[in-house]
């Protein structure tokens, strides 16, 4: 009987963390924050009225989106980062953008604003890449 790849749900903890650290730090005055939030016509104070909520939902989403990267690992024996890399962004191209085009070009957000979004995004889809592979589960 062949021996199943775990999942290293440490490595999993530390992406979600590393998630939320760039999302701070991205979405903060210091880089993009000003901006993005400018593109969305709101202000700071409206952006933040969601409170910690916000940041709960993203951690949900967060952890369940890389126990799926990891469990595809695991299935298409992806063991580098490059080919990881590649295989979310197909995933979040074919997946994702459709479903995001119509909410950028109708609901107001400016380009600035979708670019910095999409741009954290792939920067996400790399973090996920670079830990699950980088950091296996021992067999």
């Amino acid at each position: 009987m062949r021996r199943q790849a775990r999942i290293n749900w440490t490595t999993l903890f530390c992406v979600v963390i590393a998630y939320q650290l760039l999302g701070t730090l991205w979405y903060s005055n210091y880089m993009f924050g000003e901006i993005w939030v400018i593109g969305l016509s709101k202000s700071v104070e409206d952006v933040g009225a969601y409170g910690v909520f916000i940041y709960l939902i993203g951690i949900a989403l967060a952890y369940q989106l890389n126990i799926f990267f990891a469990q595809l690992f695991i299935k298409e024996n992806i063991h580098n980062f490059s080919n990881a890399f590649f295989r979310t962004l197909k995933l979040w191209g074919a997946f994702f953008v459709p479903l995001l085009l119509p909410l950028f070009l109708f609901s107001g957000y400016s380009i600035p604003s979708a670019l910095i979004f999409l741009s954290y995004t792939i920067a996400c889809l790399a973090i996920s890449s670079f830990g699950i592979t980088r950091w296996p589960a021992k067999r």
